[in-house]
């Protein structure tokens, strides 16, 4: 189905934008299309956007409890399996709309923008202060560090893993929050 008047597209997510039509739309760039998600569909969509999450979680939860190759294997199984559920079933299922031209790329940089700047403040802040009260966390925690890298403590490798993967993720959103806070400030000036 080719229609043209979708209006302009706001980007609510990772390539999911909403038309004027208050549709969510979800758009494949390689095919210039967009799949329109139904009332009825966007929770399995909620699931599918956080398919990399629940197979990280998976991971994490599965390892620290019986053994972290198997909790890696499984998570890896797990987003692996929804990704081709979501690309071979459920795109596959909704009803496709042709695009004349694509929408502007996800810019997170962009969308911090739109929040005030005492906002991003806090958020680049916390995002700095995060990682360093994860660090001090790990050395005051972590008794014998020769375990930790030889793998033979699995309390404190995870304890070391999830701090340095939540600790990355702060920084990452620090980082954006910061950028688009000295945007904001040289526009306003």
């Amino acid at each position: 189905m080719k229609e043209k008047n979708l209006g302009e597209l706001t980007n609510i997510g990772f390539q999911t934008y909403k038309d004027r039509h208050g549709r969510t739309l979800v758009v494949n760039r390689k095919e210039k299309a967009a799949y329109v998600v139904t009332k009825d569909e966007e929770r399995r969509l909620f699931l599918f956007s956080n398919r990399y999450i629940i197979g990280t979680v998976v991971a994490i939860l599965i390892g620290s409890w019986i053994n972290y190759t198997v909790g890696v294997i499984r998570g890896v199984v797990i987003a692996v399996g929804l990704e081709l559920v979501y690309r071979l079933i459920y795109l596959k299922s909704l009803p496709k709309i042709e695009l004349d031209e694509l929408p502007r790329k996800y810019s997170m940089v962009s969308n911090a923008m739109k929040q005030p700047q005492e906002k991003n403040m806090i958020i680049g802040g916390l995002g700095i202060l995060i990682p360093i009260l994860l660090v001090i966390n790990a050395f005051q925690t972590v008794k014998d560090w020769n375990a930790v890298w030889s793998f033979e403590n699995k309390n404190d490798l995870m304890l070391v893993g999830a701090s340095v993967v939540i600790g990355a993720a702060a920084l990452m959103g620090a980082i954006v929050c910061l950028i688009a806070l000295s945007r904001q400030r040289k526009g306003s000036e």
